[in-house]
């Protein structure tokens, strides 16, 4: 069935060949690396063999891959510049370790190098992720790989719980512009319920929600550029405020939702709906129900539907790196073409999957309309802590939402100056 998404198929087609129309406006210059060693120093996989092989013959160079751990990537690429022995890196690592080491001057500017033209010839996602990772108006990153899904975050609900229980399809809901607020709420307390007399709730409309993400999906911010160009503490602001009280309400005032991070619940039909990351949609498809996808319901400060990625991910150059403009290049001819990127990394996993064609279409818009929010400080301690423990108070009732945050602004902003060098 999946295979007959005929309309999902023409639009990636569309796309493929208007933006291979700007590839023509950039080329690198001929490069020769006379042989020397390029390490790309990564906690993520290599290349297709086929192609580091193809590489190696075009650039005259040996390309030799460089395993470091995930979590102690920021240090051990720091330990290398510090040695000297980063100058022919190549580094490919996440938006958490990049802003880690941003303040410490780590990264050579690519802004210096390539032109605005070469960015427009990369894929949307590579595009969005290079956009969303500069650091103080400079770019640092310069192209990605692979794709973000896996680290998305979407909604689905069980298509099956919601003919039983007579609620109303989330999927027209959707394409009305009506998937709200208040229409994930008032389907939440429709299926709530005991569905087997022993007086006990067995079913409850909403699973466990990740409460920091659900509020920068919701249009709040953790930082924001003010009127003076600081870099300042936004999640005390309306949108933000109005989503960890909307998860409130769900949790402590109706009670409709909660369960565990990996939604066993809903796998199992006792949650008419949760969040999923990207890669656990992996499993969704052995489970007994029918199920579709969503993006996060629409919140009243939003015009637009949006999804929300946890990480992005760029590659990007040390420092004190030797001929910058000759890796950029490099790196262009190791990764997909935008034609490959669709037809090799998107296509298969979409089909893979999505159970229908609005689910795919979901998918394939959450990346092509670059509707994703996120918080280029997330996975960064102390504040990512900090922050994240204050939301799951308010979505507890253990606190109000002016409580927690003028218990943690101050702390807030101080990390944010240290991150920013304010």
């Amino acid at each position: 069935m999946k295979k007959s998404y005929l309309v999902l198929l023409m639009f990636i087609c569309l796309v493929v060949a208007s933006t291979s129309a700007f590839a023509a406006d950039f080329e690198f210059p001929n490069v020769d690396f006379g042989g020397r060693t390029i390490n790309f120093v990564t906690s993520y996989g290599n290349f297709d063999e086929n192609r580091l092989m193809d590489a190696e013959e075009k650039f005259n160079v040996k390309i030799n891959h460089i395993h470091v751990d995930w979590g102690q990537t920021a240090e051990q690429y720091m330990s290398r510049l510090l040695a000297g022995e980063s100058e022919w890196d190549i580094w490919f690592t996440s938006s958490n370790h990049f802003m880690t080491l941003a303040p410490e001057r780590a990264f050579f500017p690519m802004s210096e190098v390539l032109p605005r033209e070469y960015f427009l010839t990369l894929n949307p996602e590579a595009v969005g992720d290079v956009k969303t990772l500069e650091y103080l108006g400079t770019v640092y990153g310069f192209n990605s790989h692979g794709t973000k899904l896996n680290d998305m975050i979407f909604w689905v609900y069980n298509k099956t719980l919601f003919e039983r229980e007579g609620l109303p399809d989330a999927h027209e809901l959707y394409l009305a512009g009506e998937w709200t607020w208040d229409a994930a709420t008032s389907i939440a307390i429709a299926a709530t319920r005991d569905t087997n007399g022993d007086g006990e709730i067995d079913q409850l409309g909403i699973g466990d929600i990740h409460p920091t993400q659900f509020v920068v999906a919701s249009g709040g911010r953790v930082v924001e550029k003010n009127e003076d160009g600081r870099m300042v503490f936004a999640f005390n602001q309306e949108p933000a405020v109005a989503a960890m009280n909307q998860l409130y309400e769900w949790q402590s005032v109706h009670q409709v939702m909660g369960g565990t991070w990996d939604q066993r619940e809903f796998v199992e039909g006792k949650r008419a709906m949760t969040n999923v990351w990207g890669w656990q949609l992996w499993s969704l498809p052995n489970m007994e129900e029918q199920f579709g996808i969503l993006p996060y319901p629409r919140s009243p400060f939003q015009d637009e539907y949006s999804t929300q990625s946890d990480l992005m991910r760029a590659f990007f150059l040390p420092a004190n790196s030797a001929n910058p403009l000759a890796k950029a290049a490099l790196v262009d001819f190791l990764v997909p073409t935008v034609e490959e990127y669709y037809e090799q990394v998107l296509e298969p996993l979409i089909f893979s999957w999505a159970p229908d064609r609005i689910s795919a279409e979901i998918l394939l818009s959450s990346i092509e309309d670059w509707s994703v929010q996120f918080n280029v400080l997330t996975r960064i301690d102390p504040g990512h802590n900090r922050l994240g423990a204050a939301v799951r108070e308010v979505r507890s009732g253990a606190k109000t939402t002016t409580q927690v945050m003028n218990e943690i602004e101050a702390f807030m902003q101080a990390w944010i100056n240290d991150i920013y060098q304010q």
